[in-house]
């Protein structure tokens, strides 16, 4: 599937959905940033959060989810990042190993489409 955005073609197998969901990140060196999730799609999720994340860099992200007690573990791979503000990036993240169940079971239960 192929999106238009802001006048550039954008290659996506996926939608990115907006929601929003707190999440915990892990650096690899074991710093932990806060941050939401932004939007996801079936390969990954948006997330905009303060400090460094470099392109290639590996994360962990534990997303705060109300119906559940214990927060599931995703990994991803920081993919692109952008900067907003003075203190916030969005990154582009993939998780790995590509899980589709695992997204599809935020989509459905976190979706503001829903």
């Amino acid at each position: 599937m192929s999106l238009r955005k802001e006048g550039k073609k954008e290659m996506r197998l996926f939608e990115r959905i907006p929601l929003k969901i707190s999440v915990s990140l892990k650096k690899g060196d074991n710093q932990r940033e806060k941050g939401y999730i932004c939007d996801i799609s079936g390969s990954g999720v948006g997330i905009v959060a303060k400090g460094n994340f470099p392109p290639g860099s590996h994360l962990e992200l534990r997303p705060r989810l109300p119906k559940k007690k214990v927060a599931p573990v995703y990994r991803g791979r920081v993919v692109w990042t952008k900067r907003i503000d003075e203190e916030n990036l969005k990154l582009g993240i993939e998780i790995l190993p590509f899980n589709l169940l695992k997204i599809s079971y935020l989509i459905k239960e976190y979706s503001p489409l829903q």
